[in-house]
């Protein structure tokens, strides 16, 4: 009884956190970078975000996953101390929207274009650096979560 009580709490307590992903960016030229990414598949994680995190990996991120192609809120940055680019994907991987170096501690909110279904939240200027843009995918090979 003892054994089951403590897998339905690990369980329960797991439901509220991410789980762990690489996922992979192609740009339009056929570079891929990777990213070791947390997936926010539930509404709890969604919500939480990467808020009150001080630092993140140079190929960290969060993946944001949307069961549905209902409209969705807005980001923003409230209680996020450090900058991000947030990269929006459809459903077939397309990157169909960029916001760039979002401002931490900024409630100004970042709307999601139509057709939205993965936000992949990545370091401030890792966009820009790595060169993505038009024409990129995201590359989910070994999913977890949501598709």
């Amino acid at each position: 009884m003892r054994r089951l009580a403590f897998v339905f709490i690990v369980l329960w307590f797991a439901s509220f956190h991410a789980l762990a992903e690489v996922v992979e960016v192609r740009t339009a030229a056929g570079a891929q970078h990777r990213f070791e990414v947390e997936v926010a598949a539930t509404p709890e994680a969604r919500a939480r975000g990467l808020m009150g995190r001080e630092a993140l990996a140079p190929d960290g991120g969060m993946l944001f996953l949307f069961p549905s192609a209902g409209p969705l809120t807005a980001f923003w940055m409230k209680d996020t101390p450090i900058p991000l680019d947030l990269l929006f994907f459809s459903a077939d991987g397309a990157l169909i929207g960029l916001h760039a170096d979002a401002r931490p501690g900024d409630r100004t909110p970042i709307p999601a274009p139509p057709g939205t279904a993965a936000v992949l939240e990545i370091p401030g200027s890792t966009a820009a650096r790595l060169g993505l843009g038009a024409g990129a995918t995201l590359l989910r090979p070994h999913a977890t979560g949501v598709p």
